[in-house]
């Protein structure tokens, strides 16, 4: 199993802004009247609390936060970065400062 996690690096156009400074737009790309920065398709997406996974998921991302998990074209802009992570899991690790692939034994 391969996993990929993300955070984002100051300075990116994906840094992660404050809750309070987003919260409308997170809700305006979710419903998609913004589009997102990045929208991580068709992964497995890997609750790190309870070890649940969840096929074939889409997460977008806007602001560095993150705007909606499930089904995301209704998202994805002409600026949209979008990276296929079909039979790949995706965990959303704090502390993590650029895309990493993991290889799970």
């Amino acid at each position: 199993m391969v996993v990929l996690a993300i955070t984002i690096v100051e300075g990116s156009k994906f840094f992660r802004a404050k809750l309070e400074e987003v919260t409308e737009i997170l809700v305006r790309t979710a419903i998609g009247r913004d589009r997102s920065d990045l929208v991580i398709k068709a992964g497995n997406l890997v609750n790190v609390n309870s070890g649940e996974l969840l096929g074939n998921v889409d997460v977008a991302i806007k602001r560095g936060r993150i705007a909606l998990i499930g089904r995301a074209d209704h998202t994805i802009g002409n600026k949209t970065a979008v990276i296929d992570a079909a039979e790949e899991a995706i965990a959303a690790c704090e502390g993590f400062t650029e895309w990493m692939k993991l290889e799970l034994r």
